[in-house]
């Protein structure tokens, strides 16, 4: 993660603006060191400096809070993909349903993975 911040430093000293993607890689990178709390505030200031965030932002975020047990966030974060041009994905449900397993939640689970169903197989099945 040094060799990152070092990166995103030189990419301030030179007026290069972090986009979604760049943004993106700090939050995973953060998450999977176990530095929850920078990789909370890399988002901050991903939503401060007007930085859209995608389906891949509030994934990451998602699997981050999940693997942290932070559950209840996780799913206000779920909640918010209901925006224009942003929409959950297989792996978004996937994420939280493991999570909801993981806290023994396993109704929620089910219920993750009817709507997923509802989403993406004809009803004729």
């Amino acid at each position: 993660m040094r060799q990152a911040n070092r990166l995103l430093s030189e990419m301030r000293a030179m007026r290069v603006v972090p986009n979604t993607v760049t943004y993106n890689m700090l939050i995973y990178g953060y998450f999977m060191h176990g530095d929850n709390g920078t990789a909370l505030r890399v988002h901050e200031e991903m939503v401060k400096n007007g930085v859209e965030l995608d389906t891949v932002t509030y994934n990451v975020l998602i699997l981050g809070l999940c693997r942290d047990g932070k559950i209840k966030k996780a799913e206000h974060l779920f909640q918010q993909l209901d925006k224009p041009k942003l929409e959950p994905n297989a792996s978004t449900f996937s994420m939280l349903i493991l999570g909801h397993c993981k806290t023994q939640n396993s109704e929620r689970a089910l219920q993750l993975l009817n709507v997923m169903k509802k989403m993406w197989l004809p009803s004729e099945l």
